[in-house]
């Protein structure tokens, strides 16, 4: 008989306001602050977008609003902790349900890892701001003890209540949003609209290509939205709150990031621009802020400071989340029983956050960046690949709500079809090693389930 502690429900806290905010503090995160760069002028074999990142920013979001529509019809027929990994086991089975749920493990996991190594960055300039810049002399040290920090305290919070973490996520997220208006406002009022239009010339520098692959460069920075619907366990009248907290999330980061960007590629010419940023990619914005002189130098550390706190929600979004893929995965049989036990007093999944954090804290040590974004971004696109047809399954099966308070418009195709064709080439745009790194990912999974005999008790 299984413990009291593995059969305790989670605790209904979470309104639609504080999911709004948890899904746009998971999405404003490393993202914007830190890959907006490489997606500006592009890297080793990968153009940039240039001034059209704004339009790669905008097929981006549409291909998360397609998958944001399923997600959120599947969310009120199926308000069950696990997001993805629930519904594909609703729509396909055990195995294929294992997969996703494993790959949104690493999904969280090497998100984590490149927020906090970010965060590390960012703190390390505040820092060096505020007491010289001897302490940038030890570029390695000070930037993953920043991390490891951030990742303790994250942790802490995330394991006490969820009501309590999303309170503190509501205050931060405003302030972060108010700190990238900052930018866009402070862009327009010093170079002015004229301004921006002369250095947006050539648009596609790099023809359409460019925007593709700019776009698939930004998709880490919508990452987040789908954090909404691991916590349906956690809110209040979740039919109706989990749709519109998906969808509300998603609109205004995507009407944030394409004015950040057109003001980010319109400050400077585009040859200046990549001069500036080939050695400042992780901190783009700052960069980009020195080049406007006294106005830029008293921003920038504005920004740095918002930048913290932007990655700090991501980092209580992604720690939220991932903790309860654990949960859900542990409760099923799929991982080890012990994740899907239920802390008797916060009612919060204990032990699959604390496990979820040394986890990530582990891999901060030994992951370098750049390698973790492109995974994050090919991980969660073939996760919502398949999110996105699960939906005509469930839909057919007749299993969850049958009367959801939302459906995703378009028949029981258009969305699913469209959502996941969006998906896929964005993920052609994605390096090679990027998908050995998944293959691997999954078949580790696998031979650890064969081993270890991992079974999901439900479907």
């Amino acid at each position: 008989m299984e413990p009291a502690a593995t059969r305790a429900p989670l605790r209904r806290h979470l309104r639609t306001f504080d999911l709004t905010l948890l899904g746009v503090g998971a999405i404003i995160g490393g993202g914007v602050f830190a890959s907006i760069g490489t997606a500006a002028i592009g890297s080793a074999g990968r153009p940039g977008a240039g001034p059209s990142l704004s339009l790669g920013v905008l097929l981006t979001a549409l291909a998360c609003l397609l998958t944001a529509l399923c997600y959120s019809e599947l969310a009120a027929r199926l308000p069950h902790a696990g997001s993805a990994y629930a519904y594909a086991g609703q729509a396909f089975g055990r195995p294929l349900a294992f997969t996703v749920g494993w790959c949104l493990t690493l999904e969280y996991a090497v998100a984590n890892v490149a927020v906090a190594l970010s965060w590390g960055d960012y703190a390390a300039a505040v820092l060096a701001w505020v007491f010289g810049p001897a302490l940038l002399q030890l570029p390695q040290v000070a930037p993953i003890l920043g991390a490891l920090c951030i990742l303790a305290l994250t942790l802490w919070l995330s394991g006490r209540s969820a009501r309590r973490s999303a309170s503190l996520t509501n205050a931060l997220v405003l302030l972060k949003v108010a700190i990238l208006l900052l930018f866009v406002g402070v862009g327009l009022a010093v170079c002015g609209p004229a301004h921006l239009w002369v250095n947006w010339h050539p648009y596609m520098p790099n023809g359409f290509s460019g925007t593709l692959y700019g776009a698939a460069t930004m998709f880490f920075a919508f990452i987040g939205f789908d954090a909404v619907a691991t916590a349906a366990e956690e809110a209040e009248a979740p039919q109706r709150s989990l749709p519109r907290a998906i969808c509300g999330s998603l609109a205004i980061c995507a009407l944030l990031y394409m004015a950040v960007a057109a003001v980010l590629t319109g400050i400077l010419p585009l040859p200046a621009l990549q001069a500036r940023l080939a050695t400042a990619q992780r901190q783009p914005m700052l960069a980009v802020l020195e080049g406007l002189g006294t106005p830029g130098a008293v921003v920038g550390p504005v920004v740095a400071l918002g930048a913290l706190v932007a990655q700090t929600t991501a980092l209580l979004a992604f720690q939220l989340a991932q903790a309860r893929i654990f949960f859900a995965m542990g409760r099923d049989g799929a991982l080890p029983v012990w994740l899907g036990r239920v802390h008797p007093l916060h009612h919060t999944p204990a032990a699959a956050t604390w496990t979820a954090g040394a986890l990530v804290g582990g891999a901060t040590l030994l992951c370098p960046i750049d390698a973790m974004l492109d995974l994050a971004d090919l991980g969660t696109l073939f996760i919502f690949c398949i999110t996105n047809l699960c939906l005509p399954f469930v839909r057919a099966s007749g299993r969850g709500a049958l009367s959801p308070r939302f459906v995703a418009p378009g028949g029981r195709w258009l969305c699913p079809v469209l959502g996941s064709a969006c998906c896929l080439t964005l993920m052609l745009c994605l390096p090679l090693a990027a998908w050995m790194h998944l293959l691997a990912w999954i078949g580790l999974g696998w031979g650890m389930r064969r081993v270890l005999g991992w079974r999901s008790r439900s479907p």
